[in-house]
């Protein structure tokens, strides 16, 4: 089974997600924590840093709003994460993933949910509104290893993960 989501293009308006991550990244701690992390991971891989930027998000609902932008930070970091999917005019292209090691990003948000959800945070450290320490290193694991990684990247049975690679497919038959 195969589905494709293409959101409506809205080019510098107010409701696309380069003119709404910075309110919603004030607004959720999760989402700031996926924004600090992917920047880091996207630093200088700027195609990989503006994927999804004009997407319009005025048609969901304000409850979801978050979710959908730490899911495009999430594929952001993906792309960059693994540059063979990324062609020179910004087109993805997955076929390169086959030959390679497929990295995961970190799932951020998911560990900034889970540390504020907890009296002690999974890194032994009282829970706290800042984002972790790992958060600033763009570390990742390979596709094929243990989902109970040390690491905190994200398992191969992750809703993130699954969400991304439909965004990142999405985007390739798009163009």
């Amino acid at each position: 089974m195969f589905g494709i989501i293409n959101p409506p293009n809205a080019y510098m308006q107010p409701s696309s997600v380069a003119m709404m991550m910075p309110a919603l990244a004030g607004k959720y701690p999760s989402t700031q924590a996926a924004m600090s992390y992917t920047n880091n991971v996207t630093a200088n891989q700027s195609t990989a840093a503006s994927w999804g930027m004009n997407m319009d998000m005025s048609g969901m609902p304000d409850w979801s709003s978050s979710y959908a932008a730490e899911n495009v930070l999430y594929t952001r970091a993906f792309l960059a994460m693994n540059p063979e999917t990324l062609n020179a005019d910004g087109s993805v292209n997955l076929s390169g993933l086959g030959s390679n090691a497929v990295m995961l990003p970190i799932d951020v948000a998911s560990m900034s949910a889970n540390n504020a959800d907890n009296s002690t945070g999974s890194y032994g450290s009282p829970a706290s509104s800042s984002t972790p320490s790992s958060a600033s290193s763009p570390s990742a694991s390979a596709v094929g290893g243990s989902s109970k990684s040390s690491n905190g990247a994200g398992a191969l049975s992750s809703p993130r993960l699954a969400v991304a690679l439909v965004a990142v497919a999405a985007a390739f038959f798009a163009l």
